[in-house]
């Protein structure tokens, strides 16, 4: 949002400070060219004031402008007087003045109420000039002569464009002053949503469980209903709990009345029965399972450190199995994994068990940080390998099936790799079976990592 604002602030910035250029730089070009108009029409009065015809009604005349420019070869800068009666004899010109001006007709440029008119001509190398011309009687009404005057616009441009450099780097640098002190203010304006964005990381993650800290009027609002929300969805999740803890309760018994009933008949009516009720049984712990992890997965506020946890199963399962040795290899930060400890309990809980189950004698534990893909976040990997049989790869997806057993010789429900799997994807995690340096089964399992 600050990018975007300061970003759509710097075009809008630039746009008008280009337009504010070149009115500034119109208006003083206008100028200049007024000021311009005004020493031609100086240097014009002063050529008709030092102008006369003799008796003999030849032109004659020494003007004195003042201009050094009209003394001077392809300057661009001359004047002559020429008549415009045949009666008159002779032309006056500046030095070096070979010029012939190409005037427009007196349609197109008319004179003016003091019987003057302007009007650009090229002269013969190429240079636009700026020609101011009058006609005068200057004896009898048949002793008339035009007077002209030209200078170069080239000058004209010239100080029109070093103005406008001097006023867009001007306008420059103001810009970017503008520019930082507008993107200091945005930032500064927006810093409440950048600290309501990092309390609402730290629910995310964990480490808090509502938003803290004083926010601005406008976003305290959205705050409070974050944190209504956040307590409410928790209300829900310890409502859901509880249901689901009364329905298992309350299907227990008669499930187990059931069976026993079932078990007494001793027939095959009875035996029937007691499957159906067992597969009653495994269906009601299946969704029971699946709604306590709808409840709680995708929420907010939970965050799991790894080893004391890991540490507290391997002990259990060294005194189960203590024929089979267990070796730990702990990640060397403290990593915190983003779910509930009951489910990570659950995860590696079943994982152990089976390894306990194969392996012949060695099992191998160990939790690291990891990307699985470049420029992805990191996850938390945790993999357990046995030195037992482990399971052949056309095999491997059927192990996930739920309730579905490679081995009928071994104890177990055909669960615990099926609840495994669930709890992985609810956590949109990998579960990953490959071949282990111990010469049995390697079980990988990514989840996601809780900032600490």
């Amino acid at each position: 949002m600050s990018f975007r604002v300061v970003a759509i602030s710097t075009m809008l910035v630039a746009l008008a400070l280009l337009i504010v250029s070149l009115i500034i730089s119109n208006l003083y070009r206008d100028a200049i060219e007024r000021r311009f108009d005004a020493l031609l029409s100086a240097h014009l009065f002063s050529l008709v004031a030092s102008t006369s015809v003799t008796a003999g009604n030849q032109l004659v005349g020494s003007p004195q402008i003042g201009e050094q420019r009209y003394q001077q070869p392809n300057t661009g800068w001359v004047w002559e007087v020429v008549p415009i009666n045949a009666s008159v004899k002779g032309r006056l010109a500046s030095n070096f003045s070979t010029a012939q001006f190409e005037a427009p007709a007196l349609v197109d440029v008319p004179f003016d109420e003091v019987f003057q008119r302007r009007y650009n001509s090229e002269d013969s190398n190429g240079q636009i000039m700026r020609v101011l011309e009058t006609e005068v009687q200057l004896g009898s009404e048949t002793t008339i002569a035009r007077f002209r005057v030209a200078g170069n616009l080239k000058e004209v441009d010239d100080e029109a464009e070093g103005f406008f450099r001097q006023i867009v780097t001007f306008l420059g640098v103001v810009g970017l002053m503008m520019i930082a002190i507008n993107a200091a203010a945005i930032v500064f304006g927006l810093k409440p949503l950048g600290n309501a964005r990092h309390e609402l990381g730290r629910v995310r993650s964990g480490e808090a469980s509502t938003l803290t800290g004083s926010f601005p009027f406008e976003i305290e609002p959205l705050a409070n209903e974050i944190n209504a929300l956040i307590e409410s969805n928790r209300r829900i999740v310890d409502r859901s709990r509880v249901q689901v803890g009364d329905l298992a309760h309350a299907l227990k018994t008669p499930l187990a009345v059931i069976t026993n009933e079932a078990n007494s008949l001793k027939t095959s009516a009875g035996q029937t029965i007691g499957e159906q009720a067992g597969l009653m049984r495994q269906q009601m712990e299946h969704y029971l399972q699946r709604a306590r992890f709808a409840a709680q997965t995708g929420t907010v506020a939970y965050r799991t450190e790894v080893a004391p946890v890991l540490e507290r199963l391997l002990r259990a399962f060294r005194k189960l199995s203590a024929d089979k040795s267990v070796v730990f290899s702990p990640a060397q930060d403290r990593l915190w994994f983003a779910g509930e400890q009951q489910d990570l309990e659950e995860i590696v809980g079943n994982l152990l068990e089976n390894a306990t189950k194969w392996a012949n004698q060695t099992i191998s534990v160990s939790v690291v940080e990891t990307v699985l893909l470049p420029s992805a976040p990191k996850w938390l990997m945790i993999t357990i390998e046995d030195d037992g049989p482990g399971i052949p790869p056309e095999k491997r997806t059927e192990a996930l099936k739920r309730g579905l057993r490679l081995d009928e010789t071994k104890p177990g429900t055909g669960l615990g790799l099926s609840i495994v799997a669930q709890l992985v994807r609810e956590y949109h995690g990998q579960l990953s079976f490959e071949d282990s340096k111990l010469g049995g089964l390697k079980v990988s399992v990514a989840l996601p990592i809780a900032q600490q």
